[in-house]
């Protein structure tokens, strides 16, 4: 499934040793891209996507595929669906799970949506499940061509960088980019998916000094109904959520 011109390139982690739990599969509809994620000393790491965010887009610039067809709009409750412009998903194992992030309706509301199925005849995408808003032009957004990326394939590693995890496999396909020379490479693969610490009803804790680094959580310390409790002078690294909330 890699791409020939990669194969050499892709180093391949047998993942089990390192996963606390099992992975979840991400979920049919996601702000964003679910964990865990991948870092490399320090740096995040994209997973395999189409088009690369360096590749020349369509309609919206570089990093981005666009469609003018609507199908069907969809509801919360129901799929949308519309024209695949092309033929690249024909080559994507999508009982995989491919996700697709997209402003889909509107630019001011992104949403990261599980492909159900593509029909190589029609070229028809059809969502796994509902979204927020449906698919197509926003009444109040008159652009007509929506933009999306899709995301989590193995086909699509092909980019320095680029990273799959293959969940039911629990393989880690990792694109590596240049090491630097004389030093110690450190990889991540961050998953901590709840917070570092929950607080409820609690008074008069501090937290001085600290550093909280790679989870892909919403949240880092979350407090409830707190009195009397500070962060002070904590460093948050490589969190795809939030530091603090109270």
């Amino acid at each position: 499934r890699l791409d020939p011109a990669v194969r050499d390139k892709v180093l391949v982690c047998d993942a089990a040793p390192y996963l606390v739990k099992e992975p979840d599969d991400w979920p049919e509809i996601a702000a964003g891209a679910p964990g865990p994620w991948l870092y490399f000393n320090g740096a995040s790491m994209p997973v395999a996507r189409w088009p690369n965010a360096s590749d020349e887009g369509v309609g919206y610039g570089a990093g981005w595929f666009g469609y003018t067809n609507v199908v069907e709009k969809g509801t919360k409750e129901q799929p949308g669906a519309f024209e695949f412009p092309g033929d690249r998903a024909a080559r994507w194992r999508i009982s995989d799970g491919v996700w697709l992030m997209g402003y889909w309706i509107y630019d001011w509301h992104s949403e990261t949506l599980k492909l159900g199925s593509y029909d190589a005849k029609t070229h028809v995408a059809r969502m796994a499940g509902g979204s927020t808003y449906g698919l197509g032009k926003g009444q109040s957004w008159p652009f007509p061509i929506r933009r999306f990326y899709a995301l989590n394939l193995l086909e699509e590693l092909d980019a320095p960088g680029e990273w799959y995890l293959d969940r039911k496999g629990k393989r880690l396909y990792w694109y590596p980019r240049p090491a630097a020379e004389g030093r110690t490479d450190e990889i991540v693969l961050a998953q901590a998916l709840t917070p570092f610490v929950k607080m409820t009803r609690t008074a008069f804790v501090e937290f001085e000094n600290l550093s909280f680094e790679y989870s892909h959580g919403a949240i880092s310390i979350a407090m409830s109904e707190a009195v009397r409790c500070a962060v002070k002078g904590c460093d948050f690294f490589n969190h795809s959520g939030g530091a603090v909330s109270a």
